[in-house]
């Protein structure tokens, strides 16, 4: 399963199994694969560290998708 930044501004992750990537659509797409794992489980368990992680390290506890926004523009 891969682990993405949210299409839509509510939420804050999509997870997706890896089928899914080799569609066309999908294929194309310029989603940037934040977080790998081998089961729903452990990508739910994986985005709860993430979050914890975020909320850790962050100045504004409430803006956590913010957080990997800038996380992301940074690093890549």
């Amino acid at each position: 399963h891969f682990i993405t930044l949210s299409d839509n501004e509510k939420d804050i992750f999509d997870i997706y199994p890896a089928a899914v990537f080799k569609q066309k659509t999908f294929r194309r797409s310029d989603r940037i694969i934040i977080g790998v794992a081998d089961s729903i489980d452990s990508a739910r368990n994986l985005t709860g560290i993430m979050i914890r992680e975020c909320l850790d390290a962050s100045t504004d506890p409430g803006d956590i998708r913010g957080y990997f926004e800038k996380f992301i523009k940074e690093h890549l």
